[in-house]
């Protein structure tokens, strides 16, 4: 077995570990199908364990996240049942750990106001949704492409304004300058992206 092999094992078992004893989920991967299915799986069982216990017991579920993002349609999916948990009373803690980019950030606005942390030298990216075109279509493909981008770029902006402190400005540069906006610890206090710096 390679070095490499044996501490990715490693990490692994940590991290089961850390999920089992520490109400802990790493989000440290591309966001997609997988990752969702997996993410949603384990936050919804640890929310399952939680409700078991009296209200007074109970131990928030914890997000490390680390991820450059991915798929939109995944990132609603796990909000939601985000959203959900915390409907039922369960405080969901989320951390940058790092690096956290697009959809990734986007999981970690979402968490439990005032519980929401940063680590103090990581950094946070927001942009617009980006496509991606392979071969021959036509213009009806295009349009429609583009009305479904619009779509899922209207529901970006909804959980942008109910999470954090952007303003319509800031949400409507993202589109308008079309760039990528990065944001140290102290910038993501002041829009509301978090809560504290660690």
């Amino acid at each position: 077995m390679s070095e490499i092999t044996s501490s990715i094992g490693m990490l692994d078992r940590m991290m089961e570990q850390d999920y089992q004893m520490e109400n802990t989920i790493y989000l440290a991967t591309e966001i997609d199908r997988n990752s969702q299915v997996l993410f949603c799986r384990q936050l919804r069982k640890l929310a399952e364990r939680e409700l078991k216990k009296k209200e007074k017991d109970r131990k928030p579920i914890k997000i490390r996240i680390s991820s450059f993002g991915g798929w939109v349609c995944s990132v609603f999916a796990m909000i939601s049942t985000m959203e959900e948990i915390k409907e039922k009373g369960i405080v969901i803690e989320t951390y940058c750990d790092g690096y956290t980019a697009s959809g990734g950030s986007k999981i970690l606005i979402a968490g439990t106001k005032g519980h929401r942390f940063m680590s103090r030298y990581g950094t946070v990216l927001l942009h617009q949704p980006n496509g991606f075109k392979c071969g021959n279509s036509t213009l009806k493909e295009d349009y429609e492409e583009v009305r479904e981008t619009m779509k899922s770029w209207e529901t970006i902006c909804d959980i942008f304004r109910k999470y954090t402190k952007l303003t319509d400005q800031d949400i409507e540069n993202f589109t308008e300058k079309n760039i990528n906006f990065t944001y140290r610890p102290k910038e993501c206090l002041e829009k509301g992206l978090v809560d504290k710096i660690l």
